[in-house]
């Protein structure tokens, strides 16, 4: 099977992705200063990774931003700003 530029960088942004949620939890976790600014820096630059596949596949048609309705927005806001109330426990 041979995978087409759509796919391939389609594979690439989540694999971008999963190294973010990786290096911010080493960042969040690391005891060492130095080390936690080299994470930091490591993750920072995935993030620019991700931005510049992301523009590039939008310029190509190969991602699409969904755009909620406003009804959405405002359903999840509300939820949000009940979510107090039913778990008081985040308020503490």
């Amino acid at each position: 099977m041979q995978l087409d530029d759509k796919d391939m960088a389609l594979d690439m942004e989540l694999m971008i992705k999963q190294m973010i949620q990786s290096c911010t939890t080493a960042e969040i976790h690391a005891s060492n200063k130095d080390l936690r600014n080299e994470v930091g820096k490591l993750c920072s630059e995935m993030k620019t990774l991700h931005s510049k596949l992301s523009n590039m596949m939008s310029s190509r048609g190969w991602s699409k931003i969904a755009v909620a309705s406003q009804q959405a927005i405002e359903s999840e806001i509300i939820i949000w700003e009940q979510k107090p109330l039913r778990e008081p426990q985040l308020t503490q």
